[in-house]
């Protein structure tokens, strides 16, 4: 299958980067082309002492001054109150002693509110107003605090790499290693009484609600949205009223009176908690390829910041057209302009290439104590003489040229960057049968160009990819996770046929139904528990369902009712022609008795003797299963009507008709309000059951054939599984999100960004939901027939040979 990853405005900066600063190569540092002019001079002393200085950037990134933007430089030391902005297609590091590196990405602006920084008290607090930052964080000592704020969330840090991502809607913490500590927005606002007092006061709260605030924890993230921080702030209002109303009325209150001023504050962080989740698949890619470049050794204090400049390196490359791309030692690292501080005496070479001009290169070896400028004048391919060039006058300082207005339209551009990242990053990458490395490949293509990419690495399924550049001029940037196997044999045989459907997992036991109407109960190492035959053979679609200490699994001819944990026989139904579950149908639970759906009616069930109390009328007839949601049970009938039914009376509460024709077997889909079912002739309907009424329809294009599946509902999609093809539509409107992938042979499971189904192919198949693009493949060497089933932290497969494969999760 043909994929293509979409470039992301993101900047990745890979160890080839690092290594090229110590590896270097063969200076020529005597002639520079004419077009490049070099300014050198020793790096400056007597700056202002300060924690927080520049060491490294791409692009424009501005720090305000007074009433306007300035250029940012290398080696610049920043204050406190200083914001920062970083702009599009740039890129910013700044330490902060030697406690904290700074990586602010594009389109960001972020407040160093303080940068207290001595050697017996630190306290380092950013307000993050938008954009995206990462930060690498030494463990923190007693008397030393770290702060960032948003405008929804404030974050204390104790030792740990995470990610802050703000925008308009929401903000995401996601946390790499150590913990972030989530603190309501609102609670640092200074008051109109900012005396002693009411910072004591401040404090007693804070504290407080420190107590019991939400921690975020390695590899854990959670999505504040502009709703929930509105709701907070609105708590913490109240609180900050009265102690500023308590001081001008100099009314002594005490600390239990203050803190019960909180109690709705706890409330609604612990509510937080329940939104904090393990990395999502795009975060994941996202906080894993994240690597700073310069980590340069600060002194302690800030009293030595000018021998250290004095002793390193500056290095800024400035190009006079903004469309212009600079590589060091024939790696991208940006556009136009970049500069870097680090250690001396290192060489390396410079390219600046952009289409409908010349290629300037160009060799820098470095010395102790100096500041390089590099001046770069673009010469257009039919400017051959030098002596037609203008020179701006050398000047001791570092000044940028003014930005073209016009240049080369996009087309005029050939090339791809590509570059390759792997999880973990020691994995081997091949691209078209040749080894490239491990790690990270950066490399470039023409359009049209096929790349097959293979990783692999010991202890770790090969991952496979293939991807056609499909556009010019970009930068496209593909991780390729492997996953990791299990200890131990990684299958068993369950049975001596094909499992079906879907396997159940429950307290660590795997139950499984075969073609043969057999019931198997195995753990996860593939010890057996039980096995007990049925008479519901041939079983083409039908699956066991685990409920509470009960096993229950209708088919063609018979219910059964087992003990989960010897398979001894509760009860047995014989099932007439209206009653058999031929295409999956199953019984839900409702309260302390069962609901069976029958062809004409849906019965009341006894859940202990399977026998049958009472039945209501289900008009139209239905082939499906029934969902109970918000205390309503919904279903739909033959002549595609969903039918809205009080499950206590079976009176029907309202009919809602749509162009369905027969919908067959498992239950509508179910997500925020929505419902999503389909019908024997791949009509998708999507339901909106607040208005109760037709959201959308939608007919699967070229596609005639009964969807026997559930539904699965992604982030943004609604998946369809049909005759071996899987459909991606959206949940907004059912268009067509991606194109149809051929060759499946089971219903996909979704799990963070991923849809993981079976191909014909025999391997097990990652694909991200955004775009339809594989991020990864296991040869499994068998045809997969169950949907895959997460069970604790393994993800179990089974197949036509009756074999359970068990593979680590994502």
């Amino acid at each position: 299958m043909k994929a293509r990853v979409s470039y992301k405005k993101q900047i990745f900066f890979t160890t080839i980067i690092i290594l090229a600063f110590i590896t270097g190569c063969t200076p020529d540092t005597a002639n520079l082309p004419e077009n490049v002019k070099k300014g050198e001079k020793s790096i400056s002393t007597g700056i202002v002492n300060s924690p927080a200085v520049v060491v490294f950037y791409i692009g424009n990134c501005y720090r305000f001054n007074n009433s306007d933007w300035e250029l940012l430089s290398i080696g610049q030391c920043l204050k406190e109150n200083d914001t920062i902005k970083v702009g599009p297609d740039s890129y910013l590091e700044i330490q902060i002693g030697n406690r904290a590196i700074i990586c602010i990405e594009e389109n960001t602006e972020v407040i160093l509110e303080s940068l207290f920084y001595e050697l017996d008290s630190k306290e380092i607090k950013l307000h993050l107003k938008e954009g995206s930052l990462f930060s690498t964080l030494k463990k923190l000592l007693y008397n030393e605090t770290f702060e960032v704020e948003t405008p929804k969330v404030i974050l204390s840090i104790r030792g740990t790499q995470f990610l802050v991502k703000e925008n308009q809607e929401e903000t995401l913490v996601a946390v790499k290693e150590g913990s972030v500590m989530l603190l309501p927005p609102g609670i640092n606002k200074p008051g109109t009484q900012d005396n002693d007092r009411y910072k004591k006061m401040i404090e007693q709260v804070t504290v407080s609600l420190q107590k019991e605030a939400p921690v975020l924890l390695k590899e854990k993230e959670i999505i504040i949205t502009k709703g929930t921080a509105f709701h907070l702030k609105k708590e913490i209002e109240p609180v900050l009223s009265y102690i500023e109303d308590s001081i001008k009325d100099k009314r002594d209150i005490t600390e239990d009176q203050l803190l019960l001023r909180v109690k709705d504050i706890k409330k609604s962080m612990h509510a937080l908690e329940n939104r904090i989740t393990d990395w999502q698949i795009d975060t994941k890619k996202e906080i894993q390829g994240k690597k700073q470049v310069s980590d340069i050794s600060l002194p302690e204090d800030t009293k030595g910041m000018d021998i250290l400049l004095k002793e390193s390196t500056i290095v800024e490359v400035n190009v006079d057209f903004d469309k212009a791309l600079v590589y060091m030692d024939n790696t991208l690292i940006g556009k136009q302009r970049m500069g870097i501080l680090y250690n001396p005496e290192k060489q390396f070479s410079f390219s600046v290439v952009c289409p409908g001009y010349e290629d300037t290169v160009f060799n820098v070896k470095t010395k102790a104590g100096i500041h390089y400028s590099y001046n770069v004048r673009l010469l257009k391919e039919e400017e051959k003489s030098p002596g037609d060039m203008v020179y701006e006058e050398e000047t001791e300082t570092w000044e940028v040229f003014k930005k073209e207005t016009t240049g080369p339209e996009k087309d005029a551009i050939t090339e791809t960057i590509v570059t390759i990242k792997t999880e973990p990053e020691d994995s081997a990458i091949y691209i078209n049968g040749e080894f490239t490395g491990y790690g990270t490949y950066t490399g470039q293509f023409k359009k049209g160009d096929k790349l097959s990419i293979f990783c692999m690495r010991e202890g770790y399924y090969d991952a496979t990819m293939n991807a056609t550049i499909e556009d010019w001029g970009v930068k496209e940037n593909y991780t390729i996770s492997l996953i990791s196997k299990v200890d131990g044999e990684p299958r068993f045989s369950v049975s001596n046929t094909e499992i079906i459907g879907q396997m159940e997992y429950n307290k660590g036991i795997l139950y499984v139904a075969d073609k043969y109407g057999s019931l198997f109960a195995v753990d996860t190492s593939g010890k057996t528990i039980w096995t007990v035959s049925t008479n519901n053979n041939p079983n083409e679609h039908s699956f066991p369902v685990v409920i509470g200490n009960r096993l229950y699994f209708s088919g063609s001819d018979e219910l059964v009712i087992l003990d989960t944990s010897s398979g001894s026989l509760l009860a047995r139904r014989a099932l007439n022609a209206d009653e058999a579950h031929y295409f999956g149908r199953y019984l839900i639970p409702y309260k302390d008795q069962g609901i069976y759906p029958a062809n004409n009616a849906l019965k009341i069930m006894d859940m202990q003797t399977a026998e049958f109390i009472k039945e209501f009328p289900c008009p139209g007839g239905s082939r499906m299963t029934p969902v109970i949601f918000n205390d309503m049970l919904y279903i739909v009938n033959q002549q595609g009507v969903l039918l809205k039914m009080d499950p206590e009376t079976g009176i029907i509460k309202k009919e809602i008709p749509t162009q369905a024709q027969m919908p067959v077997a498992l239950p509508v889909t179910i997500k925020d309000n929505y419902i999503y079912f389909a019908d024997s002739k791949s009509h998708i309907v999507c339901m909106d059951s607040v208005k109760e009424q037709v959201r959308w329809e939608k007919d699967i294009s070229g596609e005639k054939a009964t969807v026997y599946h559930m539904l699965i509902c992604g982030e943004k999609s609604i998946n369809i599984f049909v005759r071996g093809t899987l459909y991606n539509l959206s949940l907004e409107d059912g268009t067509e999100r991606f194109s149809p992938v051929p060759d499946i042979t089971c219903p996909p499971l979704y799990k963070s960004g991923m849809l993981i189904f079976g191909t014909t192919d025999g391997f097990l198949t990652f694909l991200n939901e955004e775009d339809g693009t594989v991020a990864a493949k296991i040869n499994v060497e068998q045809k997969i027939t169950t949907r895959p089933v997460l069970a604790g932290n393994k993800l179990l497969i089974g197949t036509e040979t009756g074999t359970v494969f068990v593979i680590a999760s994502l």
